[in-house]
């Protein structure tokens, strides 16, 4: 019997999807109550971009040690808490500033 779904097989959503729909509305479905599809889809849509910037995170994250670990624990604390909490994001400038701060962990500056 085949499993999942062929939309996954092919993109990586990093776990949005499975966060929309267990974590924020409770196992529903937007199939079966199509009044949550704008809803859902939206939340979809944001919680997508900050799962991307985690898996991101993460990477750099298993590429660090010492104080530029510190730094991206903490960037990745602060997306895990977006994910928690409803609030509008830029998800344009915090992908800008997630990044700024993934390159400044990994190439710290030469001290002199």
């Amino acid at each position: 019997m085949a499993q999942g779904f062929p939309g996954c097989a092919s993109f990586d959503c990093y776990g949005a999807g499975q966060h929309v729909t267990q974590q924020l509305f409770g196992g529903r479905s937007w199939q079966e109550s199509p009044e949550l599809a704008a809803k859902m889809f939206s939340a979809y849509a944001r919680q997508r971009a900050l799962h991307e910037m985690q898996a991101m995170t993460q990477l750099a994250l298993s590429r660090s040690a010492g104080d530029a670990a510190q730094l991206l624990q903490e960037v990745l604390a602060r997306l895990v808490h977006l994910c928690e909490i409803d609030t509008d994001i830029d998800a344009v400038a915090l992908r800008r500033h997630v990044q700024q701060q993934i390159r400044s962990a990994l190439n710290p500056p030469e001290n002199p």
